[in-house]
C-alpha cells in the first residue's frame, strides 16, 4: 500500500489531479512507461487515487498526506 500511495504522491498535478493521459509529466528521475488514456478520464482517476489516500485514514485534517488530500 506504502508503495502505491508514494506512486501517487510523486505523480499528482500541481492542480491536485491525477492525469490520465499526462501523468509522465510528473516524473522527476525516471520516465514512467505505459500509455496514458484519454484525458476525458482525469476526474474518475482522481476521484479514486484520492480514495486510496482516504481508505488508509487520511482527510483534510489528520493523516501523513492530508496536504495531498487538501491539493
Amino acid at each position: 500500500m506504502e508503495q502505491g500511495l508514494a506512486w501517487l504522491v510523486r505523480h499528482q498535478a500541481p492542480d491536485g489531479s491525477w492525469s490520465c493521459d499526462s501523468f509522465q509529466t510528473c516524473c522527476k528521475k525516471n520516465l514512467c512507461d505505459g500509455r496514458g488514456s484519454s484525458a476525458a478520464y482525469t476526474p474518475g482517476t482522481s476521484a479514486l487515487a484520492l480514495l486510496a489516500f482516504l481508505g488508509e485514514g487520511n482527510s483534510l485534517r489528520a493523516g501523513r498526506y492530508r496536504e495531498v488530500v487538501k491539493r
